[in-house]
């Protein structure tokens, strides 16, 4: 199964979210992602923001001076927990980037970014499943 089809799946994001978070993970900004999905930007930041909805990620739970980038290694951090998006992907999206560090240890994944502004502690992953 693709990730894609996995995020589907999961009845967690509609097609074009999923089109939308692969590239987040990538790390395309979102005029990039517009112009590669043939949509305007508000479009994009519409689907964005049903992606944060639907991880339940809140302002509030990030910080409210939070940059644009962090909310992404948040939301990104999520997906990884929560078994959206595989392992290979998070260690391209984590090091290259988000220029992050990865601390895996027997109680949490810890994502901070290069300037250690963002960070979320999530829950081990559930699985390695993926990144054979």
């Amino acid at each position: 199964m693709t990730i894609k089809a996995k995020m589907v799946n999961q009845g967690r994001l509609t097609a074009r979210e999923a089109d939308v978070a692969m590239l987040m993970a990538e790390g395309h900004a979102d005029k990039v992602i517009a112009r590669l999905l043939a949509v305007s930007i508000r479009t994009v930041n519409a689907h964005v923001g049903n992606i944060y909805e639907k991880l339940e990620l809140h302002s509030e739970s990030i910080g409210v001076s939070t940059a644009v980038i962090n909310n992404r290694c948040y939301a990104v951090a999520v997906m990884i927990a929560k078994g959206m998006i595989s392992v290979s992907i998070k260690s391209i999206v984590m090091v290259l980037i988000f220029n992050a560090t990865l601390v895996d240890d027997d109680s949490a994944v810890r994502v901070r970014n290069g300037r250690g502004r963002a960070h979320a502690h999530v829950s081990r992953l559930r699985s390695r499943v993926g990144d054979a």
